[in-house]
């Protein structure tokens, strides 16, 4: 960007420009000055120092100002240029405005240049930057468009012209973007002719239709080779209508022909399969299908057999003479490029045979059958061994791109393949008859359809299948209608056509018809063979199945049964081999093992568990494999997917096969619960003995039957002193809750289970707080007979929940009273509380915290995790009761907020942390209020304006204290901060201050308000000096008036220039105040001597021409009148103009015709050099209205209508007259002066204008463009 603004200044006196450059220096600006004489310094000047404007004298001996104006329109016209001059008339002033200069200043009043240069440099240079943002902008979308992988286009929706084509066309096709957007039919006109009304019909409709699209066709290059596209439109609309189209060409070239050589690897595939089908075959269709997709490739392969080349299959462009004089060659490092190839195992590319050195030998046959260029490729076979070469011939020297690379390794993968499948014909003919006898031994016939020929061919074992005589020739459609009617041929009908139409082969079982009426299951194979793109044949095999079929229907029916009954058991069913791997999973495998049947195929002895049980079971299972006897149930302990570990019993017997066991098949029972019921019992009495729990058993009447010794040690009973008697009896005491032991007494009547902390007294009466678990014990019957209950001690536990739930309540207290976080972390525990401010300061609410340690360290700032966790760790190992630490923690809305977080942590008696107990305190504001006030202090320390910082409230009768100024305020005053702080403002009041702002500033702070005034202030030296205050109360936390901000800026510059600005001014109002008197003196004067020879003039032509000129004088004595009672030359409202113009024409002349006005104007402000020739245009028609419109009538209307709009001004005047003349016409030869003027001052504003009768009257309409023209436009009034 710019430093400095530079202005260019002509002119050929010292004293001038020194005056001219101290003058413009004293601008807030800062300004670079280059001074020129001579018009020849000019132009170089302008190209190398730039100016953003140019100050000229108006004369120079030899040229002038406007010489120099001239000579720099053509390239700089938007440079700003004011000239300068002794004295200039008004028109010349005029003139020169509307010529296009900037401004006009007097040499006598060079103040004036001041906020002329300021403006027109502002101006200037923010012109500038739009200019250069938006030929970034434009920049960086061409570096887009340019940056694509792809032709960037524009089009018109209805014709299809180009508008636009981004610079890639001619890298893909070899266009530029001109010859698309010159060229109207360019895109269809270079679409493949095989492409073209297929593509164009598509886009047509989907344009149409207002659809975004995308189509792929193929487009013709600058040098006749053919390219694929995927062209991706984009319809833009406006008011529903399609009217552009921009899209993105992508060259889809290689992934095309890469797809075609993936077709030609799939149909090469089924060919190799055919045992009709040689290998020689197969080659030769490879080459003549790569040429198809290649045109310009010219392929071969050969034969490496005992170190030398024979031709196995080649283009048919390869002339017979090459191919003889390399055949039989043998291989070596200078042999051509395929005996190159073979012998080095590598791959050879030769670009240029003419100057290759390893074509000597056949250089001159290769060069005359048109050869130039070839690359070759060594086929080998699985034995690392060089059975061949594939070669690609040239017409002219070619280095392969990568994209033929890829074609000639996938051609020569291809190859390999084909080769090491077909590796001996003598092999395929043993193959062929092998397969003949096997087909003959299993029922298989032939078959083949020739679509040329339309002839079926049947073998004889296909006539033997279908119950024929041999001689039987069927065709396609006869043979298809020996399917069984319905599915069946409905079938084979669908597969045939699909394969005719796709190339698809098709392997089906379908029914048949005999010729005989016998129903036969038949397996149908077939594979078509497709040349030049057409299916030319269909082939395959046929077989009877119909024992087959017949079995696996039987077997169907019998699985179906045996499935039934195993996936409606609720046992698991399974089958495994010798290895332990799972064959056949049951569905029951997803409640059993956590697996779908497929999911649990693999080994058996995966589900197990480390069970010692389990050994015991395999072992068995391992015995049944190895004797081929079904051994006897055993129980197992397995893991599902979810870690849920379950019982099963097993029931397993092997299959034998040849007296060897082959599969062991068994079956799962679940008896967990059993287990654990077990389990339980085992559990119950090793507890009983062991545990420090109080045991006891009932009978089902609640009597109790046996006690534990923890029973009698805590409880101080012996067994003797309970046994019969009921617990409830024994153990209750006055403080027990009675619906806890109704509770109690219901479970045992409902035989429940039941689990609750409850109350017991000891023989001596102590209390012991037990945590009571009661099971009913139940017999096989399902009968109850008795419980067991186990009581836990929880008498500390229970005494340590109310001292939590005390503590728990002072925590809720406390917690309500502030508006802190309070947070309570049990490190025995490991459990973290929050209280319930954690919604109200951070978001969260309750049941967003699920594990409150893990939530609360996700929450810390990344940056601040690692110091907070190393400040806890810190706090817990140095014995430290309290620490306190500021972080940044994410709300509930993703924002950090900072954190003054403050711990005191509570030790056991052995000084061990047991629990940290803390506040989370949001300190987001006052980090914030803290960092903007350090700004504001650095703003305010450094800031050019006064600051002063007073009391809010008077402590004394002095008033308000000063208790702080910044630098600017002692350098303004010239005080020292000793003398000034503890003083009031009222210090720099002096004898010529204006009593009345300072009551002004007093009333508003006695009403707390803000206020400005400006003073006359002393200095401390007595030097006075104008500042304007600005003088606001500040309020604290509480939204109390705590302190007053005094703002002061040195004004006295700016009322110096004031004052001489208004006594200039003063001079130019009597000045202008002389020439509008003069002015409309002499118009007066003048229209009085035409209206005064009008009237004594006998001619009437002359009269009314005189009358009409009094008019045009009138009109622009009006316009001169509002111009000098406007702020500014530049602007008039022309709905008042118009409106008093009207009137002065209507009293002008005095009709005898009681003419109705009508106004309907909007208020128009328009550039006087538009308002001028409007006005005049509106004279010229209102007079033509008042002299033919009316006469002999009493009255009339006259309606003036005034609008703009979008910068577009509408004036339309209508009268009730008579109407135009039949032979009235706006052509201006011949015509009246008015007319002539009409045309002439319409022509200046561009408009456009019409005359019309409408019936009762006649309607003139005028419209143009609101412009800004520059001359005297530019110029206004202070």
């Amino acid at each position: 960007m710019y430093n400095s603004y530079r202005l260019l200044l002509i002119s050929n006196a010292k004293s001038e420009i020194e005056q001219l450059q101290s003058l413009l220096s004293s601008l807030d600006l800062q300004i670079a000055f280059e001074v020129i004489s001579e018009k020849d310094q000019l132009i170089d000047n302008i190209d190398h120092f730039r100016p953003d404007v140019i100050v000229s004298k108006y004369s120079f001996p030899g040229y002038s100002g406007m010489d120099a104006f001239r000579l720099i329109q053509n390239d700089h016209s938007d440079i700003p240029f004011i000239l300068i001059a002794d004295s200039l008339d008004e028109d010349e002033v005029v003139d020169l405005m509307l010529e296009g200069i900037s401004d006009f200043v007097k040499k006598d009043n060079l103040e004036r240049l001041l906020p002329a240069v300021k403006r027109e440099v502002q101006n200037y240079r923010e012109q500038k930057k739009k200019e250069e943002q938006l030929t970034e902008s434009l920049k960086r979308y061409q570096d887009l468009v340019q940056s694509v992988d792809g032709i960037v286009w524009e089009a018109d929706a209805k014709t299809f012209e180009f508008n636009y084509v981004s610079p890639q066309s001619e890298e893909i096709l070899g266009y530029s973007p001109s010859e698309w957007c010159e060229n109207s039919n360019f895109w269809k006109n270079h679409i493949h002719p095989d492409d073209r009304e297929k593509a164009v019909t598509f886009c047509h409709h989907k344009t149409k239709k207002g659809e975004n699209h995308s189509f792929e066709y193929r487009m013709m290059t600058s040098d006749g080779n053919e390219v694929w596209l995927r062209d991706y439109v984009t319809v833009v609309r406006e008011e529903g209508e399609p009217t552009i189209l921009r899209g993105l060409m992508v060259d889809i070239t290689e992934h095309k022909y890469l797809s075609e050589i993936d077709h030609l690897e799939n149909h090469l595939a089924n060919m190799i399969i055919d045992p009709d089908t040689s290998l020689k075959e197969i080659l030769d269709f490879f080459i003549d299908r790569l040429e198809e997709i290649f045109p310009q490739m010219i392929p071969s392969i050969v034969k490496i057999k005992d170190d030398k080349i024979y031709n196995w299959s080649a283009s048919d462009r390869l002339s017979e003479q090459y191919l003889d004089v390399i055949n039989g060659v043998a291989i070596g490092p200078d042999v051509g490029a395929c005996g190159t190839a073979a012998f080095l195992k590598e791959k050879v590319i030769v670009s240029d045979i003419a100057n290759d050195v390893r074509w000597q030998e056949s250089r001159d046959v290769a060069l005359e059958s048109g050869l130039q260029a070839c690359w070759s490729q060594p086929l080998v076979n699985s034995a690392d061994k060089v059975i061949g070469t594939f070669a690609i011939y040239y017409e002219e020297p070619k280095e392969p791109v990568r994209f033929e690379e890829k074609v000639i390794n996938r051609a020569k993968n291809i190859l390999q393949v084909l080769i090491e499948n077909k590796r001996s014909e003598k092999a395929l003919e043993q193959k062929q008859k092998l397969l003949d006898k096997a087909y003959q031994l299993a029922d298989i016939g032939h078959w083949e359809f020739n679509l040329k020929e339309d002839q079926l061919f049947w073998s004889a074992s296909v006539k033997k299948i279908h119950e024929v005589p041999s001689d039987y020739t069927p065709d396609l459609e006869s043979a298809i209608h020996f399917y069984k009617k319905g599915m069946s041929r409905q079938t084979i009908k669908r597969i045939i056509d699909n394969a005719i139409e796709t190339g698809e082969g098709f392997d089906v079982e379908l029914e048949i018809v005999t010729a005989k009426g016998n129903n036969r299951w038949v397996r149908t194979v077939g594979e078509a063979e497709f040349k030049n793109g057409k299916c030319h044949k269909i082939y395959g095999s046929a077989q009877e199945i119909t024992t087959r079929k017949k079995a696996e229907l039987k077997l169907r029916n019998t699985r179906q049964k045996l499935t039934d009954i195993v996936e409606h058991s609720t046992n698991m069913f399974y089958r495994h081999d010798q290895n332990h791997v799972l064959s056949y999973v049951s569905p029951q495998s997803e409640e059993f093992l956590g697996y779908k049947p497929e999911e649990a195929k693999r080994k058996w002895t995966e589900f197990a568990t480390d069970h010692p049980i389990n050994e015991e079971g395999f072992e068995k299972t391992q015995k049944a494999i190895d004797t081929g006897e079904s051994q006897s149930p055993f129980e197992l302990q397995l893991k599902k997917r979810d870690g849920e570990k379950i019982w099963v019993q097993v029931n397993e017997a092997p299959i034998v096969e040849d007296g060897e066991t082959v599969a062991i098949v068994g079956s799962l029972t679940d008896i967990t619960e059993r287990k654990e019921y077990e389990e339980k019992l085992e559990e119950l009495a090793l507890v009983a003995s062991k545990t420090t729990d109080c045991i006891f058993m009932t009978d089902p009447n609640e009597r109790i039957t046996w006690v534990n010794n923890a029973f009698e040690q805590v409880l101080g009973y012996q067994f003797e002193e309970v046994v019969g008697k009921a617990p409830g009896n024994i153990l209750r005491g006055p403080d027990n809750n009675q619906q806890k032991m109704n509770r109690i007494s219901k479970a045992f009547k409902k035989r429940r289970p039941f689990q609750e902390v409850v109350l017991n007294y000891s023989k001596t009466g102590e209390k012991y707080w037990f945590d009571l678990t009661l099971d009913p014990i139940f017999d096989n019957n399902g009968d109850c007979d008795g419980f067991i209950g186990i009581q836990k001690d929880v008498t500390e536990q229970v005494k340590r929940q109310k001292e939590l739930k005390e503590s728990v309540e002072r925590y809720e207290i406390v917690s309500k009273a502030t508006s802190d976080t309070i947070w309570d972390y049990d490190l025995e525990e490991d459990v973290n509380r929050y209280s319930s401010n954690l919604e109200k300061i951070f978001g969260y609410k309750d049941t967003e915290v699920k594990n409150p340690k893990k939530w609360w360290r996700d929450k810390i700032h990344p940056e601040d995790y690692s110091r907070v966790i190393e400040q806890i760790e810190q706090a817990l190992s140095s014995n430290k009761d309290r620490f306190q630490m500021e972080y940044r923690f994410r709300s509930y809305d993703g924002v950090y907020k900072f954190i003054y977080d403050r711990a005191f942590i509570v030790s056991d008696e052995q000084g061990k942390p047991i629990r940290m107990i803390g506040a989370m305190q949001d300190v987001t504001r006052q980090k914030a209020e803290k960092k903007w006030l350090k700004l504001f202090e650095s703003a305010v320390s450094n800031t050019t304006e006064s600051v002063a910082i007073l009391q809010g409230e008077p402590t004394d009768d002095i008033g308000r204290k000063i208790l702080y100024v910044n630098e600017a305020f002692k350098k303004m005053t010239g005080y020292s901060s000793e003398e000034i702080l503890g003083n009031t403002l009222d210090m720099l009041i002096g004898p010529e201050s204006d009593g009345k702002q300072h009551e002004k500033v007093k009333h508003a702070v006695e009403n707390w308000q803000p206020v400005e005034a400006e003073f006359l202030n002393y200095k401390k030296d007595g030097e006075a000096f104008w500042v304007r205050i600005s003088l606001a109360p500040v309020q604290d936390e509480e939204g109390l008036y705590s302190h007053w901000i005094c703002v002061g800026r040195n004004i006295t510059d700016r009322r110096e220039r004031e004052n001489e600005l208004r006594e200039s001014l003063n001079e130019k109002e009597i000045l202008l105040m002389e020439i509008h008197h003069r002015v409309k003196n002499n118009l007066a004067v003048v229209s009085g001597m035409m209206q005064l020879q009008a009237y004594e003039a006998e001619d009437e032509d002359l009269k009314q021409k005189l009358f009409d000129s009094v008019v045009r004088i009138k009109t622009m004595g009006s316009i001169h009148e509002l111009l000098y009672k406007s702020e500014s030359f530049s602007k008039l409202q022309l709905d008042k103009n118009i409106k008093r113009l009207i009137s002065d024409i209507t009293e002008t002349f005095k009709t005898n015709t009681d003419l109705n006005l009508q106004f309907n104007m909007d208020e128009v402000i328009l550039n006087i050099n538009q308002a001028i020739p409007c006005s005049l245009i509106v004279n010229e028609v209102v007079t033509n209205v008042l002299k033919h419109a009316y006469k002999n009538e009493e009255e009339g209307m006259l309606k003036v209508e005034l609008n703009e709009e979008e910068d577009r001004i509408y004036l339309n005047v209508e009268d009730s007259g008579k109407g135009l003349p039949e032979d009235f016409n706006t052509n201006t030869n011949g015509s009246s002066l008015g007319v002539q003027l009409i045309e002439t001052l319409s022509n200046q504003l561009e408009a456009d204008y019409t005359y019309k009768s409408t019936g009762n009257g006649t309607l003139f309409t005028i419209a143009f463009k609101r412009t800004e023209i520059k001359g005297i436009g530019s110029a206004h009034l202070a």
